[in-house]
């Protein structure tokens, strides 16, 4: 009973300590609209430039918002890139959906930035209880309240994607989380019918909200029918995720007389990712001036409007395979590029953004974790790190093969921040016992 009350309080200090951080930081970041006709007091604000105001909380996702907006009007899912150009599948549903209710509901698009950003906030603040309630299952010699730390050390690293920007990083950051939290569950206990249909209902947000989460989750339910040998709950769990994404599916192949999955744009960023970039990487300076949401409008990018979305996609797709046939060499070299990137060199993306070596360190530690956290105790110790390896491999490889920048690590980020907790538990260990002993003796 005392063991549990002490755990208890620690836990409220945690939620007092973290929403203390998180609502401060973005208070504080988001005073700056109110100095935006004043210059020299942008100096005060990240990334601390007299005149520069890098607080993107009005963006909500480029596209996301115009589709939004076009939903919202009575157009349907249409219009990405500002213009009237017609039906679209280029990005994901379910979040163009959330925000067009939204904008139903409060009609100001200052009023939806406000109402992302609280839930932003009340997604970061979710993330770290999820993490020290994992901690406290997974550590054996850190106090489970170091993964705060860690935490707030990443959120301070990817300052801008956590605080001035409001992309679709944040209702991914949930979805991963609860994945991550569901896929421990589904190995470690039995599935009933009822969290079979709620396991469902999850993989079909997911695949909504993006093809990537979804491939995620087919790969750790996959998993735990292999392991769990529960077959008939996860064949229900398929067919309901099967069933929610069906209806999209089918909206695309009518509109567009073929198969989409759930986006159009694979081939768009296959190759601009890999022909119009110096290294493989996307940087802020290059998206601006090449990416349809911005030049489109503008007049560029001719054969969208002329065109149309579908034919658009066949010609970037007829583009990539003759460069990569012509140039292999450079798509190779690219994909080495963002395996580095993604796992131990920090990717610099901002115009304004200069090297750090703190944020290199911390992008760096996570996969150093990783490292340690495979060789010295194995994938299959716990049911958590098993479930964390698995989301990080399958989440990432494929940005290293299409396109990667920093934002597409941030769904990531309680995973990340768990590989650092788990590395440093374990060389702590390794520490006490004796390196030796510890390596003769595996947990």
């Amino acid at each position: 009973m005392l063991l549990n009350h002490r755990k208890s309080n620690e836990e409220m200090r945690v939620f007092v300590v973290l929403s203390a951080i998180i609502l401060g930081l973005s208070f504080y970041v988001n005073l700056s609209f109110f100095f935006r006709n004043n210059p020299k007091a942008l100096v005060f604000f990240p990334p601390f430039i007299e005149g520069v105001n890098l607080n993107h909380n009005t963006h909500l996702g480029g596209e996301y918002f115009f589709i939004a907006q076009a939903i919202a009007s009575g157009k349907g899912f249409s219009n990405p890139f500002q213009t009237d150009s017609g039906p679209t599948a280029w990005m994901p549903p379910l979040y163009c959906y959330l925000l067009a209710l939204l904008i139903l509901i409060f009609g100001s698009k200052i009023m939806v930035a406000a109402t992302v950003v609280l839930l932003k906030n009340i997604v970061l603040l979710g993330v770290g209880l999820m993490l020290y309630r994992v901690a406290t299952k997974t550590t054996r010699r850190i106090p489970p309240w170091s993964v705060i730390i860690i935490y707030v050390l990443m959120l301070l690293a990817y300052f801008r994607w956590f605080f001035q920007m409001t992309h679709d990083e944040w209702i991914l950051l949930l979805i991963i989380s609860t994945l991550f939290i569901g896929a421990a569950m589904l190995i470690d206990t039995p599935l009933s019918t009822r969290r079979a249909l709620l396991w469902g209902c999850l993989g079909g947000i997911a695949t909504l909200a993006s093809p990537i989460a979804g491939c995620v989750w087919c790969i750790v339910t996959l998993f735990g029918a292999i392991t769990t040998r529960q077959a008939r709950h996860i064949l229900i769990s398929i067919l309901l995720c099967g069933a929610l994404c069906f209806p999209w599916m089918l909206r695309n192949y009518l509109v567009f007389n073929r198969i989409i999955f759930i986006k159009s744009n694979f081939y768009f960023d296959l190759y601009t990712s890999n022909y119009e970039t110096e290294d493989g990487l996307h940087k802020e300076v290059i998206v601006l001036r090449q990416h349809p949401v911005w030049t489109v409008p503008q007049g560029r990018l001719p054969e969208y409007a002329r065109y149309g979305e579908a034919t658009f996609i066949d010609l970037y797709k007829q583009k990539f395979y003759t460069a990569v046939s012509e140039n292999p060499a450079r798509y190779l070299s690219n994909v080495k590029n963002r395996v580095i990137a993604a796992l131990l060199r920090y990717p610099v993306y901002g115009k304004y953004e200069k090297p750090s070596l703190f944020k290199s360190i911390v992008h760096a530690l996570p996969f150093f974790g990783f490292i340690i956290l495979v060789v010295r105790r194995g994938v299959f110790t716990s049911s958590w790190q098993c479930t964390a390896v698995l989301i990080y491999s399958a989440y990432l490889l494929p940005y290293m093969i299409v396109g990667y920048y920093i934002r597409y690590s941030i769904p990531l980020t309680g995973i990340l921040c768990l590989f650092v907790l788990w590395g440093a538990d374990i060389a702590y260990e390794c520490w006490v016992q004796g390196f030796p002993r510890a390596i003769k003796k595996p947990a």
